[in-house]
């Protein structure tokens, strides 16, 4: 009877794959194998990122610009982690096509509480449900000027949407956002 050395190639095989997996996976870093420690903090701090004004204003440029183009989806990628969890795609699509958002002001950063950041924007709104054809409104389409303030939170890195707020409500709500801090001047 002759012995295949087959079953012994797939499982070299097999360990060569999955050790080169383990390295690409872990950054080129094996597991079991200790870095210096100033090696070590120099990962940590080189991953460590903090919650960046500018990138704040640069996230919610581009989900206003994606919002006035009516490209919910877009929208859709900018929401929390912890809100997507509650709210599935289909679900936040429903009726998105009735509301036309159109000369969105520049966003003004208010305030970063820790991971929170408050962004006031002002736009025309225009609900565009087939139903208003038959509202008499004399003056023509139905549009008002939202006052909001866009709540964002910093995750992993990156500023995701997480609620938004009438200007005037927040100001009863959260007045500490209107609060100069002592650092600020």
């Amino acid at each position: 009877m002759k012995h295949s050395n087959k079953p012994i190639q797939a499982v070299l095989i097999l360990s060569i794959f999955g050790g080169a997996l383990s390295v690409s996976c872990s950054g080129g870093r094996q597991s079991g194998v200790t870095e210096p420690p100033a090696a070590q903090e120099q990962v940590a701090s080189e991953g460590e990122q903090r919650p960046d004004e500018a990138r704040l204003l640069q996230r919610s440029t581009e989900l206003w610009q994606h919002k006035q183009a009516g490209d919910w989806i877009q929208v859709y990628d900018f929401l929390s982690p912890e809100f997507k969890s509650v709210m599935p795609l289909g679900k936040f699509l429903n009726g998105k096509e009735n509301h036309v958002y159109e000369d969105a002001s520049d966003p003004l950063v208010l305030k970063i509480m820790e991971d929170r950041g408050y962004v006031e924007v002002h736009v025309q709104w225009t609900p565009t449900h087939p139903i208003l054809s038959t509202v008499d409104n004399g003056d023509g389409k139905i549009t008002e000027i939202l006052d909001e303030v866009d709540e964002w939170v910093w995750s992993e890195g990156e500023w995701w949407l997480a609620q938004q707020h009438r200007l005037e409500e927040l100001r009863v709500t959260k007045p500490q956002i209107w609060i100069q801090d002592d650092e600020e001047g």
